[in-house]
Formats: structure tokens, sequence, C-alpha cells
């Protein structure tokens, strides 16, 4: 480490005792293992730190099964269940025999026909209002029911290993989500499951501003749900919940454009492709940036953004294989990527885990495209031809972009007011009927667990409609979708302002000062089936940010009464300083563009080892500053109860990961060394954590006087975040 970060680190920390129970270990070798294998072939310059690191995290949690707990896998009956819903879903018409005949499957095996028939799927913010509320309703239904929630218990076990890091995803997916939208569709053949084209939103100055998180589409993103249609919905780990824009970052163009440019499957899909073409990596980034439940493989499918999320994907995919088709001369039903062996869980001949009417190979047959569904292109616009087909989207002139949900007259409040609406909010959810589980006899095992609202903005209702009211006539009223679509008003909702279908020109989107920084995460504090905050404990970490000098913020040092525009004021340093930071060109999100205010985000995060939880917490930064220091507590489960061990990573607002460093032992004066970032912390004295967020901060700030006065003793992990392009893992 430089020895001007040696200095900024011996200047603001002091020596533990060497009986310190927080200890660094090795990092686990699964995960060092999969971080060597990228290294053979890519480096720091040409993927995103961030995300090389994410996929190995998933990757190590996926394949040591620790992503487990009691009770909560899908049990036996579950599954029969399920496979009797599939047969009463799928039937083969009589009439139609011969055709049937004609299309079969591998081996011989026939054709399944989708009973509501073939149908088109379109972007969300393309459905017509009343198109859009039934879905949301029929979603409901299902929620009411428990077949939603017997769909999403499918997405865990078995199939995070089955049907993820290998050829089987999209065709797993395709399968699984084809028979949710059969079973939307035997409520109502009037919808299909529409796409989430998160490219839409990509474009935005701020995604988390995007129209579709306002109560008239999927609700808020920002904390617990308390407004649009899925508001007080309970999952196996609480409520529903999000942290829109925490991390990560939606899939761009830039990406779509990457899989396209592509022949063959194993060209896109693991373990053979290119991470820049790898569609499944891709895919893992609109799941990490929506948050909560979506962030998390065992409950993903508890968020409905899930299957249209899915959709989207599937979509690209179709895209894919007309190209196959047209372009590279490939048939797409038989180009399943070669495995080494027969009993790999993505072998093509595999029966489909949760779904073992199917084998793997099935979800590659022409089929679902030629009698399932078929899709509608993205929106799309050009000066000759501005109109994107929808008042929710508008055209700059070369694509089309999401509106933000101020069109349909719709804000976040700020502080206490936001707050209160909140709460009142959340109080109405809690009045609603139940939209728990329906099927207790068959593994329903109190999965459902209530917690406290965290601090969330508030969205103002729309059209002063009734949530209650709307939610209430799914379970009490016995009403066709039908007549409900028919009887649904059918004008678009009223619109702020009246969106001209001439093109808009806009600059390259940019965040604009005090629009950069998030709101804060909401955790939801789970952790092995619990979700309390009481097993939680808090671990103070340092971080110590370099800017790169890269970095200006248009101020100028005046010089006799001028000012000079050749320099920035933040910029000039000593050359003492500047021989002593040393920076690279590390790959970086294509949005990372620094805050005009100074501001930065350090995005800190603990994921368990030999524990199911994690808990996501960030830093702020003065980053016009050569060198800025913050202080972060970060939540490991409570070790009462046994040691705890976990890995602690950290990444700054453009994905370049920091640097773990821990302190060396006995060093007098204390020094730091680079570490894996992962511990080991156990209950015994003296605790190195806090059992509450301002036990952790009176552990680092004491009182003189009436002022308080940091001597930080107690820290022993720095995360150190500089413009490097070292492998940070060595």
């Amino acid at each position: 480490m430089n020895r001007i970060v040696g200095a900024a680190i011996l200047a603001i920390s002091s020596l533990l005792t060497v009986n310190a129970l927080l200890e660094e270990m090795p990092m686990p070798v699964e995960l060092e293992s999969c971080l060597q294998s990228f290294k053979l072939k890519n480096n720091i310059t040409n993927i995103v730190g961030e995300k090389l690191f994410t996929f190995c995290l998933n990757n190590f949690l996926w394949k040591t099964e620790r992503i487990r707990w009691s009770g909560y896998n899908v049990t036996q009956a579950d599954l029969d269940y399920f496979n009797r819903l599939v047969d009463r879903l799928l039937y083969f018409r009589p009439q139609e025999e011969t055709r049937t005949k004609r299309q079969t499957g591998p081996g011989g095996r026939r054709v399944p026909f989708p009973p509501t028939g073939r149908r088109i799927r379109r972007e969300y913010r393309r459905l017509p209002d009343p198109e859009r509320a039934l879905y949301h309703r029929l979603i409901n239904e299902l929620k009411v029911r428990g077949i939603y929630d017997l769909f999403a218990n499918l997405h865990q076990g078995i199939v995070i290993n089955s049907a993820h890091m290998g050829p089987s995803f999209l065709a797993w997916h395709r399968v699984y989500i084809s028979l949710y939208e059969e079973a939307l569709r035997q409520l109502s053949p009037q919808v299909s499951l529409p796409y989430w084209d998160s490219t839409l939103d990509f474009d935005m100055a701020d995604p988390s501003e995007s129209i579709i998180w306002s109560s008239a589409f999927l609700g808020n993103g920002d904390g617990v749900v308390v407004r649009g249609p899925f508001a007080g919905w309970t999952t196996p780990i609480g409520p529903l919940m999000r942290n829109t824009r925490s991390e990560s970052r939606l899939i761009s163009k830039d990406d779509v454009n990457n899989i396209l440019s592509q022949c063959r499957h194993a060209d896109i899909l693991m373990p053979t492709a290119q991470a820049q073409n790898d569609i499944e990596m891709i895919h893992g980034s609109p799941h990490n940036w929506v948050g909560g439940q979506m962030s998390m493989l065992n409950t993903a499918a508890h968020d409905p953004v899930f299957f249209m999320h899915h959709a989207f994907i599937d979509h690209i995919w179709w895209l894919f294989r007309i190209r196959q088709r047209q372009v590279c001369g490939i048939n797409p039903a038989t180009d399943y990527p070669e495995l080494t062996t027969g009993g790999d869980l993505h072998h093509p001949l595999r029966p489909m885990d949760g779904l073992s009417r199917f084998l793997n190979i099935d979800g590659f047959q022409d089929y679902w495209e030629t009698l399932w569904f078929t899709y509608e292109p993205s929106p799309t616009c050009s000066p000759q031809f501005p109109d994107c087909g929808s008042p929710y989207l508008f055209c700059d002139g070369t694509r089309c972009i999401s509106r933000t949900r101020d069109i349909i007259g719709e804000f976040v409040p700020r502080g206490m007011d936001g707050e209160m609406n909140a709460r009142r909010a959340m109080g109405e959810a809690q009045n609603m009927p139940p939209v728990g589980p329906k099927f207790i006899a068959l593994g329903s095992d109190g999965r459902s667990m209530s917690d406290t609202m965290g601090r969330t903005g508030m969205l103002t209702d729309v059209g002063g409609s009734s949530r209650r009211a709307q939610l209430g006539s799914v379970g009490r009223r016995k009403r066709s979708a039908e007549n409900e679509l028919n009887s649904a008003q059918t004008t678009q909702l009223p619109l702020k302002t009246n969106p001209s279908s001439t093109p808009q020109v806009v600059s390259k989107p940019e965040l604009t000062p005090g629009n950069s920084l998030n709101k804060p995460i909401q955790n939801t504090f789970f952790v092995n089936g619990v979700a309390d905050v009481k097993e939680w404990v808090f671990v103070p970490v340092q971080v110590i940010h370099i800017k790169p000098k890269e970095d200006k913020f248009s101020v100028y040092p005046v010089v006799s009464g001028k000012a000079d525009f050749n320099q920035d004021f933040y910029s000039i340093s000593s050359p003492a300083l500047d021989a002593r930071i040393k920076q690279g060109h590390p790959k970086e999100f294509s949005n990372c563009k620094a805050d005009p205010s100074g501001a930065a985000q350090v995005v800190l995060q603990s994921v368990g080892i030999n524990y199911m939880g994690r808990y996501s917490e960030f830093a702020i930064i003065d980053s016009r500053l050569p060198i800025a220091s913050s202080m972060v507590y970060i939540g490991v489960k409570n070790p009462t109860n046994g040691m705890s061990q976990a890995i602690i990573s950290a990444h700054d607002h453009c994905g370049r990961v920091c640097q773990p460093q821990c302190i060396v032992h006995g060093s007098s004066p204390p020094s730091y060394k680079p570490c894996s970032g992962a511990i080991r912390l156990s209950s015994s004295s003296p605790k190195m954590y806090g059992d509450t967020i301002g036990d952790a901060i009176l552990d680092i700030w004491h009182w003189s006087g009436n002022n308080p006065k940091n001597s930080i003793d107690d820290i022993q992990m720095v995360m150190v975040c500089k413009k490097d392009d070292a492998w940070p893992w060595n």
C-alpha cells in the first residue's frame, strides 16, 4: 500500500490488542477459485470489478448451498401440487393428434399446447391502462389463492444450481415464466406477461424516478412497498421491499447489442461466454439494482418485477434465436452447448428441477415461439417516426426513454411529511385483506413474517383510487376478469402535462446535484429464516477514498484578482502528494460520473459464509478531497449462538472494487495489510461490535465533557477505494 494511504490510516486508526475477537480469515476456496479463473482471461481493465466479484460471490453461495435453511425449501407436497397444476395448464388437443406427432420434442415426446392459445408479449408501458390494471389484479388473485407463492418458491434450493450458471439458464426460465403466464391467463386469456425493458430506464438521468416505480405501475422502489398494486405483500423474509439504485445498474442497449453480436449459445451462456456477452451475468445486474427480495436468488421471484424482468431476458433470447436462423444459419433448437459429463445438472436430457415434466433441452425447442408466444418489439423511434407508442415514453430524437413518475402527478415528499404519509400508507396496507399463502396443508409453515417499516419515501395516489377497495375486490367479490377489463376506464391515466409526439432534444443523461445520492438502504434484517434486527450486530468499518485525478468540480483558484480556469481548486496538490497517489484505468460503469456537489457513495456489503443473510450500507464520501474518509457500521449475524463468518466487500459508485485492509496484530505503531475481507466474529469479551448502531457508535466516539471525541480504537478493517487496475484479490 502506498505510504500516503498508510499514513492516512495510521492517522485515524489505532491498534487493537492481539486477542481481538474479530479476525481475518482466508477467502473461501470456491470464491477464490472463481476469481482466479477470471484472472486467466480477464482483468480489471475489461470487466467492472463489482460485476465480477458479485458473480463469483453468488457462484460461491449457489455451489456451497449456503443459501438454504431448514423449513424453507419446497416440500414434496408442494411439487406434487405443482405438477398437478401443470397437468391442468397443459394439454394435447385430440383433434390435432396428427399435428402433435408432426411437432414432437426430443426423444419423440409430444409437444405441449397452451390451453389459452398463443399470446403476444409487449413492453409493460405499452399496455393500455385497463389491461395493466387487470394484469395487476390477476397477480393479486394468484397471491390470494396461494398459487403465486407456489410459483415463487420454486425458484430456490437445487434450482439455484440447476437453472443458473450453465446452458439451462435460459431454457428453465422460459418454461417457468410461460407456465406462470398460463396460470394468469387461466383467470383471463385477455392478458399476457409483459416484459420490462430496463434499457428504456437505463438512459434516464435517474432510473429510480421512472414511472415504473409509481403506484400506477409497480409501486414505490424505495424501501418497504407501501404504494401500488403490491403494497402490503408479505414474503418468506418479511414485507416486500426494494432499494432501487442502491447498487449495480440496469441493462444498457450496448449489453443487448453485445449479446446479439454472437452466433452460438455457447457464446452467450456460462461457463463458456465472455463476460461482456454473458446473458446470465448481464441479467443479474437489474436484480441487484432493484434490491430487496429481487437481489437474492431464493426470494427473487417473490417480487412481481422478477417475471417481467425475465420476460425481457427471454425477449433478448428470442431476438438472438432469430439472428441464429437468419444470419448465422444455425438451428437454435439443436444448438445446446456441449457438456463434459452426463451427470451435469445442465445436461440437455436431465429433467428440469421443479418442472419435471420438461427436460432441459425442451426449453430450446421452437414450439414455444410457434405455439405459445411471440414478442412485440421494444419501442423505438427516430426523427421521422418520433412516436414511442405510449404516453409513458418519450422520444429524444433517436431513442425511446421512460418518463418520470411526476408526469402523472406523483412525487416523493421529503422530510417528516413524507415519513408520516408513508406510515399512513403502511397502516392502510395492514388493514387490507390478507394476501398470504392459502395452502397451509401443502407446506406453508409460517414463512410470512412481519417487520417494522424503515424510513421510506411516499408516493401519492393517482386519480384518487382506493388501494384498499381495489385489493378488497379481489378477495371478497366473485367477478370475472373479462368483465373487469370491460368495465375499466378506457382512457389513459391523466398526465400532468400533455406529452408531445415531437422529438425532444435532451443531452446525455447526467445525475444532477441532490439526485445522485440514494435514500438510506432498507435492509431485510433476515438471517437463517428469521427477520429480526435483534439477530444482527454492527461492526465499524472505515472507508478511505482516494480521488481520481481527472475528477473536477468547477471551482477555480483566484490569483491576483483573476480566476484561473486552467486549474481546479480541489485538484491543486503538493508534489509530494501527487508522487504517492498512483492510479490506473479500471473498467467502470458506463454511467459513472462524479456528482457536482462532491458527495459520493461507497457501497459496503456483508454476506454470511456460515449463515444465510446479507446486509448492505453505504458511506458518504467527500470526493472533492485528494484523500477522504468515512465510517460505516456494517451488519453481521449476532455471534451469541456461535461464531459468525462473513465476507465484507465494498465498491464505489463507478463499480471500482475497494481493497480490504486488516490490522497487523502486534504492530506498533499500528499498520495494515491487504486481506480478503473474510472475517470471524465471536461474542467473547472484549466485543468488537455493537448490539445496535448506537452501541457501535459509542465504541468509536467517547465524550470529553459535553463534546464527543473520536478515538476509533476498535477499527480492525479499512476499505481503501482508489482508481487502480491492479488485480484486487491476490
